[in-house]
């Protein structure tokens, strides 16, 4: 009889004991190799976790879950939505101009017609970009193609000269350097203030025409002190 079986252990039980002592405890190696599985395991659940989260609302053409914004988004419809956008061209005589648009959606990613809003346009007039015709509205149409801005909503021109127009509609195009209106204009300039029922700003904005009960009030020093006075009101005309 063994040691151990002295002790009052029987010999076939003290078999069954380490069997069974040691399928309870497990291997040290087989342990590390469940560390060793675990730990590469874990990380690809989670990115797989996060895919599908992330990835859902795309599967299911659903309207919730989680959305990233981007600068540059397209629609359901199709349609291209940009933010700060910006777009440049020359015209002949390889003078600049540029347009910008606060938010601008096209219709379709081919399409030549832009919808702008925040609109802003500079028409310069030489090629050192010295100076320049500036035109800005709430809204409007770009034709990429033919070049042409059709503004609306507090359409305001601003020259190189100091004049400032407000009105409520304009048609620019952009290579002629040219702003045309039929609606109601009013402003003012260096030698006086201006209402009209229409206008024609030419050669950006060298040449000004205006139309349809046109009235004038000039400054004093326009008209070469008239009134004798710096300090009474100057001309005004009526048209």
């Amino acid at each position: 009889m063994s040691a151990e079986a002295g002790r009052g252990v029987p010999a076939g039980k003290l078999r069954y004991y380490r069997a069974h002592a040691g399928a309870a405890g497990g291997s040290p190696s087989r342990y590390s190799g469940f560390v060793g599985l675990m730990r590469y395991l874990l990380p690809a659940m989670a990115a797989a976790l996060l895919g599908l989260v992330v990835g859902w609302p795309l599967i299911s053409d659903g309207g919730e879950g989680l959305h990233i914004p981007l600068a540059k988004e397209a629609g359901i419809d199709g349609g291209l939505t940009m933010i700060n956008a910006s777009y440049q061209g020359t015209d002949a005589k390889n003078r600049p101009y540029a347009v910008r648009g606060r938010e601008a959606l096209q219709p379709e990613s081919d399409s030549p017609i832009v919808h702008l809003t925040g609109v802003e346009a500079d028409i310069f007039t030489g090629q050192a970009e010295s100076g320049m015709l500036a035109v800005s509205a709430n809204e409007g149409l770009y034709q990429r193609d033919a070049e042409r801005l059709d503004l609306a909503g507090d359409v305001t021109v601003r020259s190189e000269a100091g004049h400032e127009f407000v009105t409520a509609k304009a048609l620019v195009d952009l290579p002629a350097g040219t702003a045309k209106g039929n609606e109601p204009i009013s402003g003012k300039g260096p030698h006086g203030l201006l209402d009209a029922g229409s206008f024609a700003l030419l050669d950006r904005g060298q040449v000004m025409t205006f139309g349809g009960r046109v009235r004038v009030t000039l400054f004093p020093h326009a008209v070469g002190g008239l009134d004798g006075s710096s300090g009474e009101r100057g001309d005004e005309s009526r048209g």
